[in-house]
């Protein structure tokens, strides 16, 4: 009796991983390619993507999705950030120093500390994530484990002078 109720409860959070997983990737594909996605819809895919990790801390995919969707919406946030300063020459924008890059002053981006809390967020989040799905990865999910690997590169390249979290 006791070994049957855990194959029951075993298939049931498998089940119910798989809805999770299915419903954060179902969110974001409903969307028209190339279209940002708006904050109320990351949060709810996000909020999806970690219950999974809760329902099944050892899910090679449930971490890998909340790793990859915060390290999505980094990449959003940045590519949200003002391209220039109005006078058509290209301004390159830090949101980590206080200055522009560029010696002309452009307008700063509305909630510049909003969206820095936002990204050390995020990169703390992705990198936690990334992380815990290499240490799941198996053969069975090679090519997703180099797309884990290579996505912490890139964080630990751009902000681990940046963000403490990074070294965690």
């Amino acid at each position: 009796s006791s070994l049957l109720s855990n194959a029951v409860s075993e298939t049931f959070t498998q089940s119910y991983l798989s809805c999770l997983l299915k419903l954060g990737e179902w969110k974001i594909a409903v969307l028209s390619p190339a279209t940002m996605v708006d904050s109320g819809t990351r949060q709810e895919v996000l909020q999806l993507f970690v219950r999974a990790t809760t329902v099944d801390p050892r899910s090679y995919q449930a971490w890998h999705e909340w790793g990859l969707s915060n390290y999505r919406a980094i990449e959003e946030i940045k590519a949200s950030l003002p391209p220039s300063s109005g006078t058509g020459r290209r301004t390159s924008f830090n949101i980590y120093t206080q200055a522009p890059q560029s010696h002309q002053q452009p307008v700063s981006p509305p909630n510049k500390q909003q969206q820095l809390d936002q990204i050390n967020n995020y990169v703390s989040n992705a990198v936690k994530g990334l992380l815990r799905a290499l240490s799941l990865g198996t053969r069975r999910w090679s090519s997703s484990v180099a797309q884990d690997m290579l996505c912490i590169l890139s964080l630990w390249f751009r902000y681990a002078g940046k963000l403490p979290a990074v070294y965690a």
